[in-house]
């Protein structure tokens, strides 16, 4: 559940089979991913990468880095 207000810049889905979490360094794949159609929330956008919230159906959030081009806005 949403409880406090948020500083998303974007909405958008994700258009690869399995788009993956990376870890700050951007070069470390972490094992959480998002499957093609499921939504994240973008606080951060630079030099082609995404900075990402992707909440669970449980409400549990998985953050981290995704690849941009691997993301589409949300219409």
């Amino acid at each position: 559940m949403l409880t406090k207000k948020e500083n998303w810049i974007a909405i958008k889905y994700a258009v690869t089979p399995k788009t993956y979490f990376y870890k700050d360094d951007k070069t470390t794949q972490r094992k959480g991913y998002v499957l093609a159609g499921d939504v994240v929330y973008i606080d951060t956008e630079k030099d082609g990468w995404a900075h990402c919230t992707y909440i669970t159906d449980k409400w549990k959030r998985i953050t981290g880095w995704m690849k941009s081009a691997d993301l589409n806005v949300l219409k």
